[in-house]
C-alpha cells in the first residue's frame, strides 16, 4: 500500500506532504492516511454551509444520526466516495479542506430522508442495505457534475451536484411506480393532522418562531427537529460565529416572510420555507463578499427572491410535485455573484482567498486584500 501511494504523484502528494507522515511506522502510517481522509470527510459535512471546520463537521453529523441514522449513515458513506474521488482526479487539497465530498453528502442524506421505508425518527434497516448500491453510482454521478461545474461555471460550483443528482435519483424513483420500494415520499412524517392550515398571526409566538427559524438551519442537512437544529447551529458556530448568525438571519427572514403571507403552517415549522435563505445568506452575507452592512443588505434582498423561487422550482425536475431542493439557492445565489461584477457592490471576496467570513472581515480594509492573506495565516 505504502509503495503504491509513494509511486503515485497525486497520492503521495496528498498523503505523504507533511514531515510528520514520512517519519511514521507504517501502521501508524496507515491509520494517518484513514485519518486524513476522514477529516476530509468531516469537512465536507461542514463545507455544506461553508464552514472547513472538521469538529462542526462531526457535531452536524451527530445531529443527522439523532435524527435518523440510517441517512447519516447513507450521507457519510456518500461523502467517502466524493472525498476518495477528489484524491483521484487530482485535487488533494480540495479534499482535505471537504470541497469535493459535500454535495455527497446531501445525496446520501436526501436518498434516506425521501425514502419511504426511512423516516426521521427511525430507519429499515434493510432499506438501508437496498439504498446502498443506488446510493454509490448516485454519489459517483454526483461527483461527475461537481468537477464539471467546478471546471467550466463562471461561478462557483455551490450545490448544483447535489441538486441534479438527487432529482436524477428521485425521478427514476418515481417512474418505477407506488409498488416499488425506492418509491420516495415528498412529505416529512413529522406532518401534523392539521398540516394544511396557514399561518394566522395569533397562533403565533416568539418561541414559535424561534423554533422555526432553528428549524430553517436544521432542514439544510434534514434535520429539522429542535434537538438536532440546535446542535446543527452550535456546530456552524465552533467553526465560525458569524455563519451561524448570517444562516441564522437568513432564517429568520424567510420565516417572517413565510408568517406575512401566511404559508402553511407544518412547511415552515419544518424549515421548508427557510432553508434555501439560510444557504443564500452565508454565501451572500460574508463567504463571498466581504462583511460589511451593503453585503447584509445584498444577502436579504438575495433571501426575499430565494423564497418565493421555492415554489417555481418545486416539481420543476421531479414530477408531479417534488421537492425545490436548494436550486432557488443555487440559482439566486449565482445570479446575485455575477450581477456583482457589473455594479461593483458589494466588493468580492478574491477566490483564491475564499475563507472564513470572520477573516474576510479582517480583511475588508486593505485595498488589496490578497497581498494580506499571507500575513493573516502565520499571525
Amino acid at each position: 500500500m505504502i509503495g503504491f501511494i509513494e509511486k503515485n504523484d497525486i497520492l503521495s502528494t496528498f498523503f505523504l506532504s507533511s514531515s510528520l507522515s514520512k517519519n511514521l511506522l507504517t501502521p501508524h502510517l496507515t491509520r494517518f492516511l484513514i485519518g486524513r481522509v476522514l477529516v476530509g470527510t468531516f469537512r465536507s459535512i461542514a463545507q455544506v454551509a461553508f464552514v472547513n471546520n472538521a469538529l462542526s463537521g462531526i457535531a452536524i453529523f451527530v445531529a443527522c444520526a439523532i435524527s435518523s441514522p440510517p441517512s447519516a449513515l447513507l450521507g457519510l458513506l456518500s461523502t467517502i466516495i466524493g472525498t476518495i474521488i477528489g484524491i483521484l482526479i487530482g485535487d488533494p487539497a480540495g479534499s482535505l479542506n471537504g470541497i469535493s465530498g459535500y454535495n455527497n453528502f446531501l445525496v446520501g442524506m436526501g436518498m434516506g430522508y425521501f425514502d419511504t421505508a426511512l423516516s426521521l425518527d427511525s430507519g429499515d434497516w434493510v432499506q438501508f442495505c437496498r439504498l446502498l448500491f443506488p446510493m454509490v453510482i448516485t454519489a459517483m454521478f454526483c461527483s461527475v457534475i461537481h468537477i464539471a461545474v467546478s471546471r467550466r461555471a463562471p461561478f462557483p460550483p455551490f450545490t448544483i451536484g447535489y441538486n441534479i443528482a438527487l432529482a436524477a435519483w428521485l425521478s427514476f424513483a418515481v417512474g418505477q411506480g407506488v409498488t416499488s420500494c425506492f418509491f420516495p415520499k415528498f412529505v416529512s412524517p413529522n406532518r401534523p393532522s392539521v398540516s394544511d392550515s396557514i399561518i394566522e398571526y395569533d397562533s403565533i409566538s416568539f418561541g414559535w418562531f424561534v423554533r422555526a427559524v432553528l428549524a430553517g438551519i436544521g432542514q439544510v442537512f434534514f434535520a429539522p427537529s429542535l434537538t438536532p437544529s440546535i446542535i446543527i447551529t452550535g456546530g456552524l458556530f465552533i467553526g465560525s460565529p458569524m455563519v451561524a448568525l448570517l444562516g441564522f438571519f437568513g432564517s429568520a427572514v424567510a420565516t417572517a416572510i413565510a408568517v406575512f403571507s401566511h404559508s402553511t403552517m407544518w412547511m415552515t415549522e419544518i424549515g421548508l420555507d427557510g432553508f434555501n435563505a439560510v444557504l443564500t445568506s452565508i454565501a451572500l452575507g460574508g463567504f463571498f463578499f466581504f462583511p460589511s452592512w451593503s453585503s447584509i443588505g445584498y444577502a436579504m434582498i438575495a433571501c426575499i427572491i430565494t423564497v418565493a423561487l421555492r415554489y417555481v422550482f418545486s416539481g420543476l425536475l421531479v414530477h408531479p410535485v417534488g421537492p425545490s431542493e436548494t436550486f432557488p439557492f443555487c440559482f439566486v445565489t449565482a445570479w446575485f455573484y455575477l450581477s456583482a461584477d457589473s455594479i461593483n457592490w458589494p466588493r468580492k471576496v478574491p477566490e483564491k482567498i475564499l475563507d472564513f467570513p470572520e477573516r474576510h472581515l479582517s480583511m475588508r480594509r486593505s485595498p488589496d486584500p490578497a497581498s494580506c492573506v499571507e500575513d493573516i495565516y502565520n499571525s
